[in-house]
């Protein structure tokens, strides 16, 4: 999925994750002139996934757990993603980051799907 020219970019637009690297990052922009309520949230079964603040020991979102960030219009935040494997994590190898948001202008829902792929 292709997530330019929209309100909100992230990059890379899907992130790998393996038994030696437990660890991606992703850069998330507000392209807009206001202010945007993001909400991340992690769908999947393939193990536990982690979104920690940059400064501080609390998590923005966990696996099955959704979290809310503000977004200030032309910022950039870089944020980083950890995977713990689990036992039963062999049987499903993809989970995916939800980002969602209005359109401040329109008011419309809008949903960005982040590929967390498991190698």
């Amino acid at each position: 999925m292709e997530n330019k020219n929209t309100l909100i970019e992230a990059e890379p637009t899907k992130l790998n994750f393996s038994q030696d690297n437990n660890r991606a990052n992703i850069t998330i922009t507000n392209n807009g002139l206001d202010l945007v309520d993001l909400e991340l949230k992690i769908k999947g079964d393939c193990g536990t996934f982690k979104i920690p603040y940059l400064r501080g020991d609390q998590n923005i979102c966990e696996t099955s757990k959704p979290g809310t960030i503000p977004l200030n219009p032309q910022e950039h935040q870089l944020f980083y993603i950890y995977y713990e494997p689990t036992s039963t994590s062999l049987t499903n190898n993809q989970a995916e980051l939800e980002l969602k948001y209005k359109d401040s202008i329109s008011g419309k829902p809008n949903l960005i799907s982040i590929p967390l792929i498991i190698s």
